[in-house]
């Protein structure tokens, strides 16, 4: 599954063997990028940002846009939450965008393994 910025403010349901990534948008001539947080029955592992030219074409060097992904491992059930910021790197003004997300992790079916 992959979630984006048209999941913002919602719920997805996922399980703890099924990892997830999450792609938000960056763009370097800004100087914005997402930190992202989350709780800790996720295990968030940063994929880094991947580049793209002004013609949308993949490049080596940060881009006119760049998509930034992640890939969430869902470890523990209940609801779980990810809350990412664009900012700049000097810090916050209390105003940037902000991307939210409630991960409800249902708990892995054992009953396949009961006689």
């Amino acid at each position: 599954m992959i979630v984006n910025e048209t999941d913002n403010t919602s719920t997805i349901c996922t399980s703890p063997d099924g990892p997830f990534s999450l792609q938000l948008n960056e763009n370097s001539r800004t100087g914005f990028q997402w930190k992202i947080s989350a709780s800790s029955g996720l295990q968030v592992v940063d994929e880094g940002v991947s580049w793209y030219d002004e013609n949308g074409a993949p490049t080596r060097m940060p881009g006119i846009r760049g998509i930034h992904q992640w890939t969430i491992f869902p470890k523990t059930p209940g609801i779980q939450r990810i809350r990412a910021v664009l900012q700049r790197p000097e810090g916050s003004t209390g105003h940037e965008q902000v991307f939210a997300l409630n991960v409800m992790v249902n708990p892995l079916d054992d009953t396949a393994d009961k006689g």
